[in-house]
């Protein structure tokens, strides 16, 4: 069986009623045993200083990053963000660019632009 948790992990509960607690609201746990299937079926795992099995459905990673730690789900909005401001920047660079082409380049590339946002639009959907 893969386990979610290894014994060590540190992790913060997420989406749950203990999550919402003041005394549980951000604090990270460490897993005392590996994750394993109960009588059950769940996957639950013991934490130090939680008073039997948590449900690990409940559960997101902490990962270590340059920054420290922070949850997984902080990281990938963090990324996502990152990449968002890089786009702008990016767009914004592209700008200045265009704004020192002559009028009939700038309204070709306009249009060409207008064209490929409208594929990745219908490419998110």
């Amino acid at each position: 069986m893969n386990n979610t948790f290894k014994k060590g992990d540190k992790v913060i509960m997420e989406g749950c009623a203990e999550s919402t607690l003041p005394k549980y609201k951000g604090k990270i746990w460490i897993c005392q045993t590996d994750s394993y299937i109960d009588k059950g079926g769940n996957e639950v795992v013991f934490l130090e200083g939680f008073s039997g099995c948590f449900f690990c459905g409940y559960l997101k990673p902490y990962l270590k990053t340059d920054e420290g730690m922070i949850p997984a789900s902080l990281q990938v909005e963090a990324h996502r963000q990152s990449m968002v401001e890089g786009v702008h920047e990016e767009v914004d660079r592209l700008a200045m660019a265009i704004a020192k082409k002559p009028i009939a380049e700038q309204a070709e590339i306009l249009r060409t632009t207008r064209q490929a946002l409208l594929t990745i639009k219908e490419a998110a959907k």
